[in-house]
């Protein structure tokens, strides 16, 4: 049970942990040879920030796709409700896939609430990994689990040696390790949902940037364990599939599947072209705008720049005068593209050729 402080927090985090709503994918309707289900954190929408695992880990596979699992994350009944809900969802669309697609691979992931989910699944669901269909999970992963237990053989991070607000029951644990060979546990060690302890507290954005620090990681872990070897396309040094931008200087804030291709694409189309660009393999841009720079007082731009992957660090301050805005401050890493040249190279700093990326970045003044 949650101390009223711990609740506080815990209920504090969550809701930052929100993202905007997108329609959720039930996959292409086909058997793929590596199918994730996803698990949203609460109240926010499909697919959620776990839309950059799914970019790089089908990236340059030629069967793959997602499906979210079904739940209402911001239940009215409250916090176990919702949990409940998705881990029974989930159990059925886990089952219903295994057999209609018994060759298949399965990844599960969950986010914040979606890790509690994922967890549940696969820990309090009767779920065996010797028998199908716990038998086809290849790879499961947890990012910020409230309810993550320390110094577990599959957790990582600088969390690893605390226990989460809603710590799994001993029974429920044992359950949950005998996936341990294909489970993998993300937790920043400013991050109370996941690393509790009276006196802890929650860092800027320890709950909410795993995507932006770990998704490489957790694509690579998915194709070492799920993606049988010589089949695995080259590292990229970026966290997406996207290609590179094809109107210099230009961005999108609204876009849709082009016609033809799988429904299986919404999320990733609302998403990433609504935060500034369409990957044009697959989306439609049917709102271009053009980026603006010149700024006054409370007042979003977006723009490009460098980042280092390896470390997440960029020189910020340099960018900002740059453009005059002294007074801002980074918002949010909205989405990663590959490396590309445009109009607005001049305004960040080259830190280098290894392991660099593009984001697009909303800074925020006032």
């Amino acid at each position: 049970m949650l101390s009223p402080k711990a609740a506080v927090l815990f209920n504090f985090a969550l809701l930052a942990s929100a993202a905007p709503g997108k329609r959720q994918s039930t996959g292409t309707g086909s058997c793929t040879d590596l199918h994730i289900f996803l698990a949203r954190g609460w109240n926010e929408g499909y697919p959620g920030r776990q839309q950059l695992v799914i970019d790089a880990t089908c990236n340059g596979l030629s069967s793959c796709d997602y499906e979210d699992i079904l739940f209402d994350a911001s239940n009215p009944s409250g916090y176990p409700a919702a949990v409940e809900e998705g881990r029974v969802s989930g159990v059925a669309q886990v089952k219903a896939y295994s057999e209609k697609c018994p060759s298949s691979k399965i990844v599960l992931s969950g986010y914040s609430e979606g890790a509690n989910v994922v967890g549940d699944i696969l820990a309090d669901s009767g779920l065996a990994a010797t028998a199908t269909p716990g038998s086809q999970v290849c790879a499961a992963l947890l990012f910020g689990d409230p309810t993550h237990i320390a110094n577990q053989s599959y957790n990582v991070e600088a969390g690893s040696s605390f226990s989460g607000q809603m710590a799994r029951s001993s029974s429920s644990l044992s359950n949950l390790n005998n996936f341990s060979g294909v489970l993998r546990s993300w937790c920043n060690g400013e991050d109370i949902v996941c690393a509790y302890g009276e006196g802890r507290t929650m860092g800027e954005d320890a709950h909410t940037n795993y995507f932006q620090l770990y998704t490489n990681d957790a694509a690579a872990y998915i194709k070492e364990k799920c993606v049988p070897s010589g089949t695995t396309p080259p590292t990229a040094t970026t966290t997406s599939s996207l290609p590179a931008p094809t109107s210099t200087g230009s961005f999108c804030v609204s876009g849709k599947v082009k016609t033809g291709l799988s429904e299986n694409y919404t999320g990733l189309c609302e998403f990433s072209c609504s935060n500034g660009y369409c990957p044009d393999e697959v989306c439609e841009c049917s709102a271009p705008a053009q980026a603006t720079l010149g700024c006054g007082t409370r007042c979003r731009d977006v723009m490009l720049c460098r980042i280092d992957r390896a470390t997440g660090t960029s020189d910020d301050s340099a960018a900002l005068r740059q453009i005059g805005l002294a007074a801002a401050k980074r918002r949010e890493v909205m989405m990663t593209v590959p490396s590309a040249r445009g109009a607005l190279d001049s305004i960040c700093k080259d830190h280098g050729p290894a392991a660099k990326a593009w984001v697009f970045i909303e800074w925020t003044t006032g």
